[in-house]
């Protein structure tokens, strides 16, 4: 529950991407917390526009609100 702002705030900004089909995962990735607290956000893509079906977003907490990470 301490952290279900941030993931509801995650799963907002990648709602709001162009050409996102279907958010279907929204939690932390375990691989990748080591010293961060970070967000996975796994959306489908619109079929027509990306040959790659499936778009991984990252989300670092910071500060108390939520920093797409571009880098991971």
């Amino acid at each position: 529950n301490k952290y279900k702002n941030f993931i509801n705030d995650a799963v907002n900004y990648v709602r709001k991407e162009p050409y996102i089909d279907n958010v279907f995962f929204a939690g932390f990735d375990k691989e990748k917390m080591k010293e961060l607290t970070l967000i996975k956000v796994n959306a489908q893509m619109e079929k027509d526009i990306s040959p790659w079906p499936v778009k991984f977003f990252y989300f670092e907490i910071k500060n108390n609100s939520i920093h797409i990470r571009k880098d991971l």
